[in-house]
């Protein structure tokens, strides 16, 4: 089973959206899937209440205390990916397997990829240094750990979405190729609790999230799908 990780101390980068579609883009493609929400917010709880509600199939969720990690990973069996939807601000003192340590640090040594949305900001930029900074760190002690940071809510309008990629690229984590923009399609789609190809499935929201999750499958050697 693969295992991808949304991160980042920064509120409101979009960890959420994109934990949601992404899974719904894999779940689409033929995967099997389960969302593990460690977020209070709730927000992919919420949108499988919104899926359930109008009768619309959604992938496997389960709410995680970021504790219980360790162990639910250990449970789970039928899948073949499981991404986690991590809470904005960073958590500190989790006690796993009797040591004291950071969600970040602990899902570093857990997972496949670790993924850091990033807004096209100098706040988000400054506000996930240290994320950044623990994920180099661990890139060095599991060099086959796959760490990318994505471009967010970008303003199609203006071009300071390159300046923030060349920045991460100094940075020393660089951006995945597909740059996702601030599109009507994803707050609409979250709130019928409907994947992007299932809302409008011809629009540019569903296009950039269908590149990216073909980014994380050569990026995680998943055996690529090909779907109309």
């Amino acid at each position: 089973m693969r295992r991808i990780a949304f991160c980042g101390q920064k509120g409101g980068s979009g960890k959420s959206s994109l934990s949601v579609f992404t899974a719904c883009e894999f779940s689409r493609r033929g995967h099997r899937v389960v969302l593990l929400d460690l977020d209070p917010q709730g927000t992919a709880r919420d949108f499988e209440k919104a899926a359930r509600a109008h009768g619309r199939e959604c992938p496997a969720f389960l709410g995680v205390h970021p504790e219980q990690v360790s162990e639910v990973l250990g449970s789970l069996s039928g899948y073949d990916l499981a991404i986690f939807d991590c809470p904005g601000r960073e958590v500190g003192g989790l006690n796993v397997d009797g040591r004291t340590t950071s969600l970040v640090k602990t899902l570093a040594m857990l997972v496949d990829a670790v993924l850091v949305p990033v807004q096209p900001s100098p706040a988000d930029l400054w506000g996930n240094a240290d994320t950044l900074r623990t994920l180099r760190r661990a890139s060095g002690v599991r060099p086959e750990l796959f760490v990318a940071t994505v471009v967010n809510r970008a303003d199609a309008r203006r071009k300071f979405a390159k300046e923030v990629v060349k920045q991460l690229e100094l940075a020393g984590v660089e951006p995945l190729g597909q740059v996702i923009h601030d599109r009507v399609d994803f707050p609409a789609a979250l709130s019928m609790g409907e994947g992007l190809h299932e809302y409008n499935p011809d629009g540019k929201a569903a296009a950039e999230i269908g590149t990216l999750v073909s980014e994380l499958e050569k990026g995680l050697k998943m055996e690529a799908s090909h779907v109309a």
